[in-house]
């Protein structure tokens, strides 16, 4: 017995039955502590093993890199000559790679930094502001306290009018949005 066959065998039944689906896109929800990996492992390596003919590629994507570099050591464990086949890593440097290589398209520049550290990004708001008081706009000490929510503007995806326009607070954070959003290209 293979030891992806003996990896599927420890499974309980409804996660073999996840590991060993055929019939078109699958969606594993799962809390912590359910062998998430371990399934999602098994059903790359399945697939890779039932396809050593094919020439297509299977993308994984987790969460976490401490379970995306299991998943790569144990999916090259299982099937060490098909394990290029598949593209195995987190969420963020998947999208990343995707950005430096087609950004460009979109007005995205292939040198890009990520700054993923509070400091980075408050940092970076402070050189909006300097910027903008160096040009004569008018900077309040408490500006600060926006970002915030300029940053959950950002993650919805939502564009400086959808902020709202009416409000001191509002049109000030439209403001320094605009600033934020600048400074960010120019890094």
């Amino acid at each position: 017995m293979s030891t992806l066959q003996a990896s599927i065998e420890e499974l309980t039944e409804i996660q073999r039955r996840a590991v060993e689906w055929q019939d078109g896109p699958m969606l594993a929800l799962a809390s912590s502590g359910t062998s998430r990996t371990d399934v999602l492992t098994c059903r790359v390596a399945r697939i890779l093993a039932s396809s050593a003919d094919k020439r297509f590629r299977v993308l994984a994507l987790t969460v976490t890199n401490k379970s995306a570099a299991e998943m790569r050591h144990r999916v090259s464990a299982f099937v060490p000559r098909l394990y290029k086949r598949a593209t195995i890593g987190t969420f963020h440097a998947f999208c990343e790679q995707v950005l430096r290589q087609q950004g460009v398209h979109i007005g995205i520049d292939s040198g890009f930094d990520v700054f993923s550290l509070d400091a980075d990004r408050v940092a970076v708001f402070r050189d909006a502001l300097r910027r903008a008081e160096a040009m004569g706009q008018n900077v309040s000490n408490d500006d600060e306290r926006y970002l915030g929510q300029i940053e959950r503007l950002q993650s919805r995806g939502e564009t400086v009018e959808i902020a709202g326009s009416e409000g001191s607070d509002n049109i000030r954070i439209q403001w320094l949005r605009r600033l934020y959003d600048e400074e960010l290209r120019r890094v």
